[in-house]
């Protein structure tokens, strides 16, 4: 019994973990769009042409961060500057 215990707590712990990362890995939203924002790559992002894509959208972090901050109450400019 105090296994059984000991294991459910254990998971519980790495579930919890798990969430904890998730909520902390996702930025807010910018713009009033549901894209979230992606952490700063740094100089990662500049090694090389591809750069980084954290987010998996086809487009460079960097790139779609400067999209973001800089046209920040435009959602139609978002959009087509992400095409």
């Amino acid at each position: 019994m105090r296994l059984t215990n000991n294991v459910l707590l254990v998971l519980s712990l790495c579930r919890l973990s798990f969430v904890v990362s998730l909520s902390v890995q996702t930025a807010p939203s910018i713009g009033g769009t549901n894209d979230g924002l992606p952490p700063d790559p740094g100089k990662a992002g500049k090694q090389t042409l591809m750069g980084i894509d954290s987010d998996g959208d086809g487009l460079r972090d960097d790139v779609q961060r400067y999209i973001y901050l800089t046209y920040p109450d435009q959602p139609d400019v978002q959009r087509a500057l992400k095409k």
